[in-house]
């Protein structure tokens, strides 16, 4: 221990940022010195089911930030499985951007499901990764930059613009952006058209679990290799660009006026190609060059 102890600050920090937080953590109780090191780790990994939820995970949580001061933090995950008020996670996100965080992972379930996903997140120079899940809600302001962007992963939120497209000025942000991962929620109004527009997305992944019909989903892709679909087909798509793709995993849920015609043609080039439905009625699509049912 003596050996451990002679080390300067940066090296058992390193040394802690080896083990998992759980053990990290414990570290905590060797002596004053030692109360806060797991904190000034580069990766953090704040989990409610490893120190306890409620009141005492926010405290916990609202400790390490205070202590690590201005130490910059690279990657930065907060979950939370018992119910806690948004405010706080507001606040949370507000404060590690200051870290100049890279990568960011928040999910959390909040007392009433609805928390706002604070301005500062879309005007952030150093996020690489952000995933937001479980019932958030965004308000993309006029002015977006998200210029080291490559990853962007939505699960359970709800864009609430009056405007036609929150998420097309968002991804317009993006100009390095890569992977697209949105996951349920109603991510647009249903009155306007859905767009996901990229010209250097490599990957996209679309599931949702709310089946209404709404008018059209537009995908200007021209990058994607790998698209996975899984929704509800909507009366039309306008626009469809794949132009790269190379594999496509599509689960179709049709309903009678569904047309996926514009969407199927865009896999002309697709080498591997995994297709399936969840309802029993068949729409037929007819194309030059091949033809195939969906069941």
């Amino acid at each position: 221990m003596d050996r451990i102890n002679g080390l300067s600050d940066d090296i058992i920090c390193h040394i802690l940022s080896l083990l998992s937080f759980k053990e990290a953590t414990s570290t905590s109780v060797l002596s004053m010195r030692w109360r806060y090191l797991f904190a000034f780790r580069p990766n953090l990994c704040l989990d409610d089911q490893e120190v306890g939820g409620g009141d005492s995970f926010i405290d916990f949580v609202d400790r390490v930030l205070v202590v690590t001061g201005n130490f910059p933090i690279r990657r930065i995950s907060i979950k939370c499985r018992m119910s806690i008020d948004t405010g706080h996670v507001t606040r949370w996100m507000v404060d590690v951007l200051e870290h100049g965080v890279s990568y960011l992972d928040i999910d959390i379930i909040s007392e009433d499901d609805i928390g706002f996903v604070p301005l500062e997140i879309f005007t952030c120079k150093t996020l690489v990764e952000l995933k937001l899940a479980r019932g958030f809600y965004a308000m993309v302001p006029d002015y977006v930059s998200l210029p080291s962007l490559k990853t962007l992963f939505l699960s359970s939120i709800w864009f609430c613009n009056r405007d036609c497209c929150p998420l097309g000025r968002l991804l317009s942000a993006c100009p390095v952006l890569e992977e697209l991962t949105i996951i349920g929620g109603c991510w647009q109004h249903i009155e306007f058209c859905r767009t996901v527009s990229s010209s250097t997305l490599k990957k996209l992944t679309i599931t949702s679990s709310f089946h209404y019909e709404y008018w059209g989903i537009t995908i200007d892709t021209p990058s994607l290799a790998y698209l996975e679909y899984s929704d509800l087909v909507p009366r039309h798509f306008p626009f469809v660009n794949l132009e790269s793709l190379v594999e496509a995993k599509l689960a179709l849920d049709l309903c009678s006026d569904s047309n996926p015609t514009n969407l199927i043609k865009g896999l002309r080039n697709v080498e591997v190609l995994e297709l399936s439905s969840g309802y029993t009625s068949q729409v037929k699509i007819d194309l030059p060059s091949f033809s195939f049912s969906v069941r």
